[in-house]
């Protein structure tokens, strides 16, 4: 099992709980659609963005950017799309993912998912901060 986030352009996708996870639902139904989903030139700049600095310190183990180093602990698979990115990361590396995640969402105005714990959506507005939606009943 991963420590999952995902990051989403907030112009598209939808701000109420219900309606979100449904959208949610069908960015991740990549087993469906046999989509290649590790391509960053698919994503749009803002995701594009936060891809390259995530990689930085948590290296792509698919795609055109994967790593050869299969040791490498902070491995991580990028799941992405014109409008989202699902990331899953080590369990041994969750809070520095978590933090190092939020931090470019927030600089690039992205929303953030948080599957792995609450299941809270963060929606950006205006003056950089967020507004949550607790999604996790939904």
């Amino acid at each position: 099992m991963s420590f999952d986030l995902a990051v989403f352009d907030p112009a598209v996708a939808p701000t109420e709980c219900v309606a979100f996870m449904a959208w949610y639902e069908a960015q991740t139904n990549w087993l469906e659609t046999q989509e290649d989903d590790d391509d960053p030139a698919t994503a749009s700049l803002p995701l594009r963005r936060w891809y390259d600095n995530m990689r930085q310190t948590f290296p792509a183990m698919n795609g055109p950017d994967a790593t050869d180093d299969e040791d490498n602990t902070r491995i991580t698979g990028y799941s992405i799309r014109a409008a989202f990115i699902y990331a899953d990361f080590r369990w041994d590396h969750a809070d520095e993912a978590y933090e190092v995640a939020l931090k470019w969402a927030r600089q690039e105005q992205l929303g953030f998912f948080d599957l792995s714990n609450s299941g809270n959506v963060w929606l950006p507005v205006k003056g950089g901060d967020y507004r949550v939606l607790n999604c996790a009943a939904a």
